[in-house]
């Protein structure tokens, strides 16, 4: 089934969107690489006009991911986006972070992204990548 057919006829909360996977659409290329303004455009004429679509992102120190982004480049995206009518969060990818645990870079990731998400600001976590 295509995807578009789906969110045009039916009305979806939220959309999970992967801006990493795709060249032309890729965050690793910059703000100005995501389309995120033309997915919400997009549902302005459709069921899912009022969707929130959240940023997905590929964590920074994914392992030979050319689309993995750097640690600083996760508050410019966050704070870029997350005043957009059609912004409703962000998550990220990462599948070859294994460990868990307070110390591991996972817990590290998720600790940057809440505090960018509550204050706009990294939490002055050191991540050495």
């Amino acid at each position: 089934m295509d995807m578009g057919d789906a969110i045009q006829n039916a009305a979806f909360d939220c959309v999970f969107v992967m801006f990493y996977n795709n060249p032309t659409c890729s965050a690793s290329g910059g703000i100005e690489a995501v389309n995120f303004d033309e997915w919400h455009n997009n549902l302005q004429d459709t069921a899912s006009k009022d969707t929130k679509l959240f940023l997905g992102l590929v964590a920074p120190g994914a392992a030979n991911d050319p689309y993995s982004l750097r640690p600083k480049d996760l508050k410019e995206f966050i704070n870029e986006f997350k005043g957009h009518a059609g912004f409703g969060g962000s998550w990220c990818t990462m599948l070859r972070m294994r460990r868990r645990g307070p110390n591991t870079m996972a817990a590290r990731i998720r600790s940057r992204f809440a505090s960018v998400l509550a204050t706009g600001n990294t939490c002055g976590l050191q991540v050495n990548l």
